[in-house]
């Protein structure tokens, strides 16, 4: 609603009420409010959405808009990935209205419409454990948070190389807010007054004129970042997820000398931090700074496949599955140039490309492949296509 000026927002107000009174509806305790959402806002919303995926493209990154479904089903599955089955599919709004009964609620339509949707992305109940974990279904998690970002920038392919040698399952958050430097207007103030007192007070005044410097000499925006990560064991495991939390925090802080803490009053709202679109908030340290810092800190430069499928499967340095499928509509033609030391698994790789382009989805004969082979290096693959036959 921040977007909209006063005289909209007053608008919409109004319209609501008038809503309310004229189809007398009755507060929905039970199911999704279908009169949340304000209708001035949706235009703004697909503009964004619209502009991020086209600055995205034209940087060669790959990105896709998710159907409302399809995003909450990757929400849950990161929520409750136990509880989940792949073909799980959420109630909303224009899906048919599911049969059911409310007793209690017979004088009232809005708790016949369709199901919570907090409860069902979350489907199960949360405990706090104590100060430093929370339990989710069958997960127990322990969540960090960034107070001081990298000294030195760094990419985040170092923090995720640090995390792979020690073998830690972890998610990470980062929440990006604009207008950031209004949050610092009072503290700088007093900082400025009182810089004679300490050389903190002096520190503080100075960054603020160098961050005020940047936003109004630059094309720079500056930005305020939060950095929540967490990491997760199965339910009785508490050792174990002690040793990756402490793992995982010596991982951060080897992130261009990071620092991070772990005690945050309620780890059950540090965890949701970490899930996208369950909260808009977020408890962890805030830092300011320009944009373009905060960018390289981004998982943005992680190899990504353009086939969704494909008969080969390679993986990337990090690990992350690359799926490969030569001969695909995907390209105009192809060359592959496979060029290694002897025995190195040059054949084995050339006989592999060869299957995958037999073996792709749809095919309803064999493709045609020559092969000029000095020795015996192709044999295997003949073999094997004949006797698959």
């Amino acid at each position: 609603p921040s977007h909209l000026n006063g005289v909209e927002e007053k608008q919409a107000e109004k319209a609501k009420l008038k809503l309310i009174r004229e189809k007398q509806l009755k507060p929905f305790n039970v199911t999704q409010n279908v009169i949340a959402a304000i209708p001035l806002l949706r235009n703004t919303h697909d503009m964004f959405v619209k502009s991020v995926l086209q600055t995205l493209e034209s940087l060669s990154i790959q990105a896709y808009l998710l159907e409302v479904h399809e995003a909450a089903l990757q929400i849950r599955k990161l929520a409750d990935p136990e509880f989940t089955d792949p073909s799980w599919r959420a109630c909303l709004p224009g899906d048919s209205v599911p049969l059911k009964a409310y007793p209690k609620y017979q004088d009232n339509l809005c708790d016949i419409l369709w199901p919570s949707l907090a409860r069902q992305l979350l489907p199960r109940d949360a405990e706090n454990l104590d100060l430093r974990s929370v339990r989710l279904g069958d997960r127990i998690y322990s969540c960090l948070f960034v107070d001081l970002l990298p000294k030195e920038i760094q990419s985040f392919s170092t923090l995720l190389k640090h995390t792979l040698a020690a073998d830690i399952p972890f998610r990470i958050a980062f929440l990006t807010e604009s207008d950031s430097l209004h949050t610092l207007k009072f503290k700088s103030l007093l900082a400025t007054i009182l810089s004679f007192s300490s050389k903190d007070n002096r520190l503080l005044s100075n960054a603020n004129n160098l961050l005020n410097y940047i936003a109004t000499h630059s094309d720079e925006a500056i930005v305020q970042l939060k950095i929540t990560v967490c990491t997760w064991a199965p339910v009785g495991q508490m050792d174990l997820l002690r040793t990756r939390s402490a793992a995982l925090a010596r991982a951060i802080q080897s992130w261009g000398m990071s620092e991070v803490s772990e005690v945050a009053g309620d780890p059950f709202e540090g965890l949701t931090a970490t899930l996208p679109s369950i909260t808009a908030k977020s408890i962890a340290t805030p830092t300011l700074l320009p944009c373009s810092s905060m960018i390289q800190l981004l998982p943005l430069a992680r190899p990504a496949s353009p086939w969704q499928s494909g008969a080969q499967l390679f993986r990337v340095p990090d690990g992350k599955l690359f799926p490969f499928q030569p001969g695909s509509s995907l390209q105009i033609t192809w060359i592959d140039l496979i060029y290694a030391r002897p025995g190195a698994g040059k054949s084995v790789l050339s006989n592999t490309l060869n299957l995958a382009t037999c073996l792709k989805a749809g095919l309803t004969q064999l493709p045609y492949l020559a092969i000029l082979d000095i020795g015996p290096s192709s044999k295997g693959l003949i073999s094997l296509l004949q006797e698959s036959l």
